[in-house]
């Protein structure tokens, strides 16, 4: 991995990024946090700040969790996890990491966030199938089952 500036390619060497993991996801939270980017590795997400070259590390309860896709909410500031052991969320005005419990659906393979006037829903898929999640109140707004799609597979 490496930054372009000027012409040439500058390696990103930090105690967290390193050439050997696997980054899976990779988010801006530059209206967060000026000059940062997330990258998403296995059991953590790593955040990393390109002008200083520096990072820290995150750590997910699960070291298993292979992180699939990462997404900012710009009105909540919040930052959405999806793993494949399940959906975090990361507060980053708390500093705190939190795993949603109650959804259906462990394996998450990506997620959206549509927002209405007065409701934002997550809308994620999962082994499970299509789930939309009322973020405000964690209340699960709709869910189809893999066996409303074409071509499913169970």
């Amino acid at each position: 991995m490496g930054i372009i500036g000027s012409n040439k390619v500058q390696n990103i060497i930090t105690n967290e990024i390193d050439t050997i993991r696997f980054y899976s996801a990779i988010c801006n939270i530059g209206y967060l946090k000026k000059d940062h980017l997330l990258l998403g590795s296995r059991g953590s997400i790593i955040l990393y700040d390109y002008e200083q070259n520096i990072s820290k590390e995150i750590r997910l309860n699960n070291i298993n969790a292979k992180v699939i896709a990462l997404m900012v909410d710009s009105t909540s500031k919040l930052v959405y996890i999806a793993t494949s052991e399940g959906l975090y969320f990361y507060d980053f005005q708390k500093s705190i990491l939190v795993k949603k419990t109650n959804i259906i659906g462990n394996n998450i393979a990506d997620f959206t966030l549509i927002k209405y006037p007065y409701k934002t829903i997550l809308w994620y898929l999962s082994e499970k199938g299509l789930t939309g999640i009322n973020v405000l109140n964690n209340i699960i707004e709709k869910h189809l089952s893999l066996n409303n799609f074409d071509n499913a597979i169970s």
